[in-house]
């Protein structure tokens, strides 16, 4: 069932969780009945080619095919020359610095295209280079899509699975974590692995693909992912609701979330020039109340209705309906920089310095509005979204200035870390200026055994996710 090499890092798996085999010995690898011991299986490593690699450092290497790229991370940690993983073209910028010495580039941009297309049982896989605008494009020609979105064009299916994005989608189809069905991952001692199987229920084995989304390349290479499909929505149509003050637009989100059936957005957005553009009675808000439902028209219309009645009784100010902007529309908007305080520091600031920062804040979705309450002045100035059903709130610092680190450090002190989180989603690139993950999460030795098993030299992104090996 489980390739050698997808038999040893499961074993890896077990020795950084449980090395002392007390926990359902024998259950997956085989046990000497006799002196009750598991058996390891077989160290499993690609030959590694005697010739050296004749890059110079920063140079840029681009596999064509998963063993090519999964040869050229062998050679690579044979002679310890870091490697830092990247998408969206050849000519696209770093999104880390280039660690010091002689480290390399290595782009996913060849590794693109379809590699096994089946509509009938509602999966795709692709290349992990490939771009989710083409993918989208593409299953679009069919009436299908995934339930994926990023804000930015160039993004590639590899590296939002890397980086974990999620948009307001999560709210009707699931997380990322559930979109993707297997992968296929290089791993930097020259293993070469499938994680999981295409099928919604795949129990066999250890799910190592959770182990990868949100690594950020600290793990192994991806070279290919599949994912879930989707019909795309008979009708998809959006309520716009101004907001005057925040304590009112938390309150009213808070009412209309236990409707959420076929909803794929519930956001509270401030800065939108989007919805500004659409109705001069939004424009005069400072937030809008954004509700997107999707699917067969009858349930949409239906929702709708039940959260239009919601809204008058509570008092709230008429919604404006339309289909031609969604939850999705403004999420992208701000987090690319194009709300109204972004727009405003592209007039005050150099390029560099106008470029967003953009922060996810993660609390449970219970603590977020009255933290957002107690915290209104430390957030003035930035655009925001706040995902009110994922307890996820978005922060659009303006500019890229002295002033960002100082905000991002008050932000970290006002979340505890045992309760949530403060994670840079983009910043201006390659820049070492701004702390990407903050302090250390407690799970930190489990996340560096793991990264000791499978990256023993450390060369794949190395001071990315996890702080230097010690």
């Amino acid at each position: 069932m489980h390739s050698p090499a997808e038999l040893s890092a499961m074993w890896d798996v077990k020795q950084v969780f449980d090395p002392q085999n007390l926990l359902n010995p024998g259950k997956i690898f085989p046990q000497h009945e006799a002196n009750s011991w598991v058996e390891q299986p077989p160290r499993v490593r690609m030959p590694v080619a005697a010739d050296p690699l004749p890059l110079q450092p920063g140079e840029l290497l681009a596999p064509e095919s998963d063993e090519e790229a999964a040869q050229l991370l062998a050679q690579c940690t044979a002679r310890n020359r870091p490697v830092l993983l990247m998408g969206g073209g050849e000519q696209a910028q770093a999104p880390f610095p280039l660690p010091d010495g002689n480290g390399l580039l290595l782009s996913t941009a060849r590794l693109r295209g379809m590699r096994e297309d089946a509509p009938e049982d509602l999966f795709i896989t692709v290349g992990a280079g490939t771009p989710l605008a083409e993918v989208q494009d593409w299953l679009g020609r069919r009436r299908q899509q995934l339930a994926l979105i990023s804000p930015w064009p160039e993004a590639t299916l590899g590296g939002l699975v890397a980086a974990n994005i999620n948009g307001p989608r999560r709210l009707r189809y699931g997380a990322l974590r559930e979109q993707v069905l297997c992968l296929t991952v290089a791993l930097a001692d020259g293993r070469l692995i499938r994680t999981g199987r295409p099928l919604t229920k795949n129990v066999a084995g250890y799910d190592l693909t959770k182990a990868f989304i949100g690594s950020y390349g600290t793990l192994g290479l991806l070279t290919s992912v599949t994912l879930k499909c989707w019909p795309q929505p008979r009708l998809r149509r959006s309520l716009l609701v101004p907001v005057e003050d925040l304590r009112h637009g938390l309150l009213w989100a808070r009412q209309l979330f236990p409707l959420t059936l076929v909803a794929s957005a519930l956001l509270l957005c401030r800065g939108s020039q989007l919805a500004g553009r659409y109705s001069q009675q939004l424009r005069a808000a400072p937030y809008v109340l954004v509700y997107t439902a999707e699917g067969l028209a009858a349930d949409v219309e239906s929702e709708l209705a039940a959260v239009a009645s919601t809204l008058q009784r509570v008092q709230a100010p008429e919604p404006v309906a339309c289909e031609e902007l969604s939850g999705d529309d403004l999420w992208c908007e701000l987090l690319r920089g194009e709300g109204e305080n972004g727009l405003r520091a592209r007039e005050m600031y150099t390029a560099r310095e106008a470029i967003p920062v953009v922060v996810r804040l993660g609390l449970a979705a219970r603590d977020l509005p009255r933290w957002l309450i107690d915290q209104q002045q430390l957030l003035a100035g930035c655009d925001l979204v706040v995902d009110v059903g994922a307890g996820l709130l978005y922060v659009v610092i303006p500019s890229a200035t002295a002033q960002t680190a100082t905000l991002l450090e008050n932000l970290r002190a006002a979340v505890p870390a045992d309760e949530g989180y403060v994670v840079v989603m983009d910043q201006p690139r390659p820049s070492a200026a701004f702390e990407v993950f903050g302090p250390p999460s407690p799970s930190l030795e489990l996340m560096l055994g793991l990264k000791q098993r499978w990256d023993p030299q450390a060369i794949l992104n190395r001071g990315v996710l996890l702080p230097p090996r010690r």
